[in-house]
């Protein structure tokens, strides 16, 4: 019986071990990929907000190339970053 006792506490200890370090990893993820959030600048906010009118208003063309500028400003802020 303390075979199978020895065993089970092993294994338990190994779980609680490997779930510390994915918990560990998991958390330096989490911080790393809050650090990358890139603050949208006042500009990219107002195409993106022109471009939901415009989409609104049903000038679909226009539309799309201020999404298409927006698209380019933010690619450009994050590499900026």
């Amino acid at each position: 019986m303390t075979d199978y006792e020895n065993t089970a506490y092993e294994s338990l200890q190994k779980l609680k071990e490997r779930q510390m370090k994915e918990l560990e990893d998991f958390t330096a993820k989490v911080r790393k990929e809050a650090k990358k959030k890139v603050k949208s600048s006042k500009e990219l906010i107002y195409l993106r907000k022109h471009c939901n009118t415009l989409a609104k208003m049903k000038d679909y063309d226009q539309a799309a190339v201020i999404k298409d500028q927006a698209d380019k400003l933010e690619e450009w802020e994050k590499t900026k970053a």
